[in-house]
């Protein structure tokens, strides 16, 4: 497996999807003065020990995908987010891609983790998205 991946359903549009990543927390915390969601944008989240991890849009499909380069102990963890219509609503996914020299062993070490995270955060997206004020 070279990725990780997790997948809900929603009954929000695509639209609603798109428009909540693109005004979420962390992205709109650039380091530069702009704050729009665009490719090359750069910033930095603070992990749950208080050190700053720095991102990088790498590309954005509108209003369907689009792509984030984490940097850390010499692996690149590229995470993917896409929505696609659906019936009823969006089919939503969360990719985790591993790159570098030391990615077979982080994601066989991080694997289970980073899973089970994904599935946490896009369990908790796919609330946030369905309770949006009309």
């Amino acid at each position: 497996m070279k990725y990780i991946e997790e997948t809900a359903f929603s009954s929000a549009s695509p639209q609603a999807v798109w428009e909540t990543w693109a005004k979420a927390n962390p992205w709109n915390s650039w380091e530069n003065d702009k704050s729009s969601f665009e490719v090359g944008q750069k910033g930095h989240v603070v992990s749950r020990k208080g050190k700053g991890v720095p991102y990088e849009i790498m590309d954005i499909q509108e209003g369907k995908s689009f792509s984030i380069l984490w940097k850390a102990f010499f692996i690149k963890l590229i995470f993917h987010y896409l929505v696609e219509p659906e019936k009823e609503g969006s089919k939503i996914t969360y990719q985790v891609h591993f790159k570098g020299i030391f990615s077979l062993p982080f994601r066989r070490l991080l694997c289970r983790r980073i899973k089970k995270d994904i599935a946490s955060a896009l369990k908790a997206f796919v609330h946030q998205v369905e309770h949006l004020p009309s």
